[in-house]
């Protein structure tokens, strides 16, 4: 069970044996933001507080290097489900931009009740008391990246131990966040990387990432080539199976599996011809 005193409905945890929270994150229509889809179905307590105008939908988002964060309400009063769409300017954040769908009481005073079997709740939650005040999180999905699945893998992390030499990285599996690639670098070149610059140094930002995708892809056959434990444990894994099936690639569970190839091909590597002179 979760740690929290409240259950919460997400696809990762068992605190609801009744009812889903599913979202989706496309482009917006107008190519400017996102469109977050929401959608709570079944009888339990999200939904219930929905209808009744106890709760709403919203978004977080965030831009870790530009120590942004805010919360985008949505307004659709007493609906299950709806589309959302948020959008940010360029100079308050600094990519990437991280979004992540949820469901936020808003009670206007703090309410104590005792979760019974019409809240949908898991039989551990019976007869627990809970008191839901305005700003409780009730649902909730996964951090999406505002670019494509393969990109919310990777995450960049400086080096400050001093292990790495300058131009140097290292890729490895990380568990502690939900399933990504940390990327150790060398200081400098981390600070490069958040901040490349030009359009040229941009493109060559890109290419590593390239690279630190093929290193992780390999690390990912590696360890879950032989078994399917990665399809109970990380969503993000099962969304990137899902998109290399859907491209026609190989996958980490076939015998032969070119993770620099697969790497390249979700994200080619752009380059500019160099001029005539």
């Amino acid at each position: 069970m979760a740690n929290e005193n409240h259950p919460i409905l997400a696809v990762d945890r068992l605190d609801y044996s009744e009812g889903a929270y599913e979202t989706s994150v496309k482009r917006a229509t107008d190519g400017a933001g996102l469109a977050i889809g929401h959608s709570v179905t079944g009888r339990n307590l999200v939904a219930d507080y929905l209808k009744r105008g106890k709760a709403s939908f919203a978004v977080e988002v965030s831009s870790p290097y530009a120590t942004y964060r805010e919360i985008r309400w949505a307004d659709a009063a007493g609906a299950v489900e709806m589309t959302q769409e948020v959008a940010w300017r360029a100079d308050e954040v600094v990519r990437p931009v991280y979004v992540r769908p949820l469901v936020i009481a808003t009670v206007k005073k703090p309410s104590r009740l005792q979760l019974n079997g019409g809240h949908g709740v898991h039989e551990l939650w019976k007869g627990v008391s809970v008191e839901l005040m305005a700003g409780t999180i009730l649902a909730q999905d996964r951090f999406w990246r505002e670019s494509s699945t393969w990109q919310s893998l990777i995450k960049l992390v400086s080096d400050d131990d001093g292990k790495l030499p300058p131009g140097a990285y290292r890729v490895e599996t990380n568990t502690g966040e939900g399933f990504h690639f940390q990327v150790r670098m060398h200081p400098d070149l981390y600070s490069w990387m958040v901040n490349p610059g030009d359009r040229s140094a941009r493109l060559q930002g890109q290419s590593i990432l390239t690279g630190c995708l093929a290193r992780g892809l390999e690390l990912v056959k590696e360890e879950f080539g032989s078994n399917g434990r990665w399809r109970e444990e990380y969503p993000v894994l099962r969304a990137l199976h899902e998109m290399l099936l859907e491209k026609e690639l190989p996958t980490w569970e076939d015998d032969h599996f070119p993770a620099d190839e697969v790497a390249s091909r979700l994200r080619p590597v752009e380059f500019e011809a160099l001029g005539d002179g």
